[in-house]
């Protein structure tokens, strides 16, 4: 299989790379940076003429605040992932009291700080 052609790891992990990147509102730049890259290479990576180490998927990976499986496998079977996930957690919450609610919605509060502080510092 040519290692560019649609599907192959190669095709998957650059779209999922830029596709994360633009949807975190991140520059090239910025994100080679914070990942400890050059940013020529992670454009390399992000048109398929480069296929990282595992280390450096690892790096993005982190940066991007995603699993880094998730940087491996297609799209739409992430999604699928996602919206089990996303099905399970409202089913938990609707099964629960209003104290655990309170709970949950404190630790979701901090969390999305903390992403936030993150995104701050990625960015600067």
């Amino acid at each position: 299989m040519n290692p560019k052609s649609k599907g192959s790891i190669q095709e998957i992990v650059s779209r999922r790379i830029r596709m994360l990147r633009i949807r975190k509102g991140l520059t090239q730049k910025s994100l080679a940076k914070a990942a400890g890259l050059h940013w020529t290479y992670l454009a390399k990576i992000e048109t398929g003429k480069k296929l990282p180490l595992l280390k450096t998927i690892c790096a993005l990976a982190d940066v991007l605040n995603v699993e880094t499986h998730e940087l491996l496998i297609p799209q739409k079977e992430t999604q699928r992932k996602l919206s089990q996930k996303k099905e399970e957690l409202i089913k938990i919450v609707e099964d629960s009291t209003h104290s655990e609610i309170d709970i949950y919605f404190a630790l979701m509060n901090t969390l999305n700080k903390k992403r936030a502080e993150k995104h701050a510092c990625i960015s600067e």
